[in-house]
């Protein structure tokens, strides 16, 4: 029963990562290129948002991890 807990667990950290962390980890990417023709004001306007939203799902995945870290000491 407990690593059919973990193993259910575990895929919420993949969906996180996939959904939350790695868009804005490569539209910064994307952003960071010296695209040809590419408007650079619109990519500094950009780039307190890409911060924003990468911290706050960091800030998820740090949640996550600390709730299930408690679970296990409980």
């Amino acid at each position: 029963m407990e690593f059919l807990m973990l193993v259910l667990e575990q895929g919420g950290y993949c969906m996180t990562m996939l959904y939350g962390v790695l868009p804005p980890a490569m539209a910064w990417a994307m952003n960071k290129k010296n695209v040809q023709g590419a408007d650079p004001t619109a990519i500094s306007r950009a780039e307190p948002a890409l911060v924003g939203v990468g911290l706050f799902a960091c800030g998820i995945v740090g949640e996550q991890i600390l709730q299930d870290l408690s679970m296990l000491h409980s």
